[in-house]
């Protein structure tokens, strides 16, 4: 993902799983040109460029509240690994629950699920149900 322009406090990128994608330059994850926007409570990991690990993000944006690692480990995704497909849903034990402490008026997930379930909203694009 390439952020080129945004407006803070108009554009958002929030709450998202950002796993898995190959690109051709960069950073495999978001490369980010405007240095006042932050995007929080997101997701970013084992992100690749043409098949080699690189950094998750690049550019001078701020991810406040959010996962950013090379791997997945500890993010307990329910199916992550081949044969797709794939789905990046959140397990019980992932670390990812209960992490979003950065405010967002986001109170849904992907699913339509209501954030938070537990003592916080968790970060990504899913919210755990008990």
């Amino acid at each position: 993902m390439i952020l080129s322009f945004a407006t803070p406090g108009t554009n958002r990128l929030e709450f998202n799983t950002i796993v898995d994608n190959t690109a051709l330059v960069t950073s495999g994850g978001v490369i980010c040109n405007v240095g006042t926007f932050n995007g929080p409570n997101n997701i970013i990991a084992r992100n690749e460029v043409m098949g080699v690990p690189m950094p998750q993000v690049f550019g001078p944006c701020s991810y406040p509240s959010s996962m950013i690692q090379d791997d997945i480990s500890g993010l307990a995704f329910i199916e992550p690994e081949a044969p797709a497909p794939y789905d990046y849903k959140l397990a019980p034990g992932s670390s990812a629950v209960d992490k979003a402490v950065t405010s967002s008026l986001i109170d849904i997930d992907f699913e339509g699920d209501m954030r938070p379930q537990g003592s916080n909203k968790d970060v990504g694009a899913d919210e755990l149900m008990p």
